[in-house]
C-alpha cells in the first residue's frame, strides 16, 4: 500500500513489463484466498483453561486492554471477544494495529500495487499465478506449531513493542530511499517464514525456466 503523491511509482513501466511477460506472478490472488474467512475458523479457543485473562501475566494484559481500547481498527472489533482468542492471532492484530496507528500515513495511503496488477493481468487477459496455497498463508500468521507458552511468549512481545518506536518498520521511508533490507530481528528468524520464502523461490525457479513472468512479492 503507497501514498503515490509521496513516491513516484512507476506505473506505466511496470504495466509495460508486464505486456512483455504475459504473466503476472502474485504470492496469494486475494479472491481465492478469502483470507479473513479462512482465518476465522482458528481465532478462538474453547478450553477455559486457556484463557487470555487466566494465562496472561496481569501487567500485560492490562496493556492488552488498553491497547484494544485505544484501538480503530482489528483490535476494536475483537474486544468481545478477546478472552477466548488464540495468542497467535492476537499477536498478528497487534503488528496490523502498529502499521496503520499513524492517521495521517493511513489516510494518505491511495494505490495497493498488487491489486492494480492483478486487474490490470485481468483486463488483458493474461495468465495470474499464485505461489502460495491459502492454508499456506494461514499456517504462517497462526502459527499452529507453537505450544502455546510459546505463543503467549509471542504475544507479550507484541504488546511490549507496539509503542517501541526502534522495532518500526517505516515502509514509505525505506520505499523513498529505495532501502528495502527489513530489520534484523525476530521476523527474520521465524522458521515458517523461511520455509515460505523457500517454498515460493523454490515455485519461482521451477517456473521461469519455462516462462517469463512479472513477479509481485513483498520484501519479506
Amino acid at each position: 500500500a503507497l501514498d503515490t503523491t509521496n513516491i513516484n511509482f512507476p506505473r506505466n513501466k511496470f504495466r509495460n513489463l508486464m505486456d512483455k511477460c504475459k504473466t503476472l506472478c502474485l504470492e496469494v490472488i486475494p479472491e481465492k484466498t478469502n483470507g479473513m474467512n479462512r482465518l476465522s475458523k482458528y481465532l478462538y479457543m474453547s478450553d477455559e483453561n486457556l484463557k487470555i485473562s487466566k494465562r496472561l501475566e496481569k501487567n500485560h494484559y492490562n496493556k492488552l486492554i488498553q491497547l484494544v481500547d485505544s484501538s480503530k481498527h482489528l483490535l476494536k472489533m475483537s474486544k468481545p471477544y478477546l478472552d477466548s482468542m488464540r495468542p497467535t492471532i492476537l499477536s498478528f492484530y497487534i503488528e496490523m494495529e502498529k502499521q496503520f496507528r499513524d492517521a495521517e500515513k493511513s489516510k494518505a495511503i491511495n494505490y495497493f500495487p498488487e491489486a492494480d496488477f492483478q486487474k490490470y493481468a485481468v483486463e488483458n487477459n493474461y495468465e495470474i499465478i499464485q505461489l502460495e496455497k491459502a492454508q499456506e498463508q494461514i499456517d504462517w500468521v497462526v502459527k499452529l506449531d507453537l505450544s502455546f507458552e510459546k505463543s503467549l511468549e509471542l504475544l507479550e512481545k507484541s504488546i511490549d513493542n507496539f509503542k517501541d518506536k526502534d522495532s518500526e518498520l517505516d515502509v514509505v521511508k525505506r520505499y523513498k530511499e529505495q532501502n528495502l533490507a527489513l530489520s534484523q530481528g525476530e521476523l527474520l528468524k521465524d522458521s515458517i517464514l523461511i520455509l515460505r520464502n523457500t517454498r515460493m523461490a523454490n515455485k519461482i525457479d521451477s517456473i521461469i525456466k519455462i516462462k517469463s513472468l512479472f513477479i509481485a512479492i513483498g520484501a519479506g
